[in-house]
């Protein structure tokens, strides 16, 4: 059985449906703030060395432990739409295929 504590938010985090600034890209800049500082999350979801896009490395454990503790959902098609949505751009081939980043990074 996985450990529950793959992934929480620091306290000062607040991840509930009633916060109003809980949208998509918050939470996510918030999930890969938090790779940042704990390795196992990293090793699911992070940022790339060029600060400017990231990536999910490990999607069947992404969908499991953190989509549905931030997003309500477990299902991975659901967070891409949501990339997709606010304008997130995914590379599909080649090296850096599922690198994902917006224009305004």
């Amino acid at each position: 059985l996985m450990n529950k504590r793959i992934y929480s938010l620091s306290p000062t985090i607040t991840m509930t449906s009633s916060n109003p600034n809980n949208k998509f890209p918050i939470k996510l800049f918030q999930i890969l703030q938090e790779a940042e500082t704990t390795p196992y999350l990293a090793e699911i979801v992070s940022w790339l060395p060029d600060g400017k896009s990231f990536k999910v490395h490990q999607k069947e454990k992404f969908s499991r432990s953190i989509l549905p503790a931030t997003f309500g959902t477990n299902v991975y098609k659901s967070f891409q739409r949501n990339l997709h949505f606010w304008g997130y751009h995914n590379i599909r081939k080649g090296a850096s295929k599922g690198v994902c980043s917006h224009p305004c990074f």
